[in-house]
């Protein structure tokens, strides 16, 4: 793999922070608000008069699992600067501890970036936004409250958190990026619509015929792809079914069948889409159904261009300080067409190399990518 160089004149921007001096003020939150709405009345684009809801699976005498589904948040914002200007917000979710983790990026204005905003916003999302303990907090409010008293519905509180960036407008201009930064959260509550138990105790029926077709797209990766899964019953029924892409976490549907013909025979078919993107390599794709006895498999080759490096960013955060000289964080962002090693160096305008190595290109959201940062 021959080595990427990246030239940075780092001296000549640090130069012009330090003579700039006071000329670029940080800017200053004066207010920073977030909280759970409800009503319509309020914005028409908001999704219901209710808490987001999210369903959770009826299986052998117990909740069991969060169904894959929308998921949106109807919230209430107000972001008021003393000095600077407003870039974005983040919405997300508390990760191990009391860490935030930043998944949805958002512009809640149009035109140029103001001094303050307010109104409501709908965060819409999806059920993979939940971590592993929110999904069994829900499955637990289910078996702890869910009857028929109250409809077989539950409730449950998550923390949804709100990250504003801002930046004086000169420095917009000059470099880019945020110069500060303010956190808020808000309990944001579901309502969780707990499936009803069933009344009998009959065996579940046996489909008796299942395929799965997988078909992928794209020439890029993480490739998309789409497994649709047919199950074929003798009888009308609600066909409940999961799939799983070897060891992760299973995808659930439920779905009643419809009646078709083919070759003068009539069945009642179940059918759903199950849309992933995967990581290049051989994958195993395992389905399983109430009634069936044994798993359906099917092991497919996720293919994938060669590996190759697609771009590179060299970027530098210099400190927020009046006295020189100042740190600067150096960052080298090396984008690939999959996981693999990239070697590198970084060398001043003249030829001297100040760093080198060798990198590990792994999966970031939907790209793979290798970073260094240098102080």
């Amino acid at each position: 793999m021959p080595k990427l160089f990246v030239k940075t004149a780092l001296a000549a921007a640090v130069l012009a922070v330090c003579m700039a001096g006071h000329a670029n003020a940080k800017p200053k939150f004066e207010e920073v608000h977030l909280e759970q709405v409800y009503s319509t009345e309020q914005d028409a684009a908001l999704p219901n008069d209710e808490p987001s809801q999210v369903f959770v699976d009826w299986e052998d005498g117990k909740w069991t699992e969060v169904r894959d589904g929308d998921l949106t948040f109807a919230t209430s914002y107000r972001v008021k600067m003393k000095r600077g200007y407003i870039v974005l917000a983040d919405f997300g979710r508390l990760g191990r501890g009391d860490s935030m983790v930043w998944a949805i990026a958002v512009k809640l204005w149009g035109g140029d970036l103001p001094k303050s905003v307010a109104g409501v916003h709908p965060v819409q999302t999806d059920t993979e936004f939940l971590n592993s303990a929110q999904k069994d907090g829900i499955v637990a409010a289910c078996n702890d409250s869910a009857n028929e008293g109250n409809g077989f519905t539950a409730s449950y509180d998550i923390v949804l958190g709100m990250r504003v960036s801002a930046q004086s407008k000169q420095h917009a201009l000059a470099f880019g990026g945020s110069e500060a930064e303010a956190t808020t959260s808000s309990l944001m509550r579901l309502k969780v619509v707990c499936e009803p138990p069933e009344e009998t105790v009959e065996a579940a029926p046996k489909p008796v015929s299942v395929d799965l077709q997988i078909e992928q797209s794209g020439d890029t990766c993480p490739k998309r792809t789409v497994a649709t899964a047919y199950l074929n019953y003798a009888e009308p029924t609600m066909a409940k079914f999961r799939l799983s892409v070897g060891n992760g976490h299973p995808k659930f549907r439920s779905v009643e069948t419809r009646e078709v013909s083919f070759a003068g025979k009539t069945f009642h078919r179940a059918e759903a889409e199950f849309d992933y993107k995967l990581d290049p390599g051989p994958k195993t794709f395992v389905l399983r159904a109430r009634g069936m006895t044994e798993a359906h498999e099917e092991t497919v080759e996720i293919d994938c261009p060669p590996f190759n490096v697609v771009s590179a960013w060299l970027t530098y955060e210099v400190a927020k300080t009046d006295a020189c000289p100042k740190e600067v964080i150096e960052t080298a962002i090396f984008n690939t067409t999959r996981p693999g090693w990239v070697n590198h160096e970084i060398k001043h305008q003249g030829g001297l190399v100040v760093s080198e190595g060798k990198l590990t290109a792994k999966r970031d959201g939907d790209k793979y990518a290798a970073k260094a940062v240098r102080t």
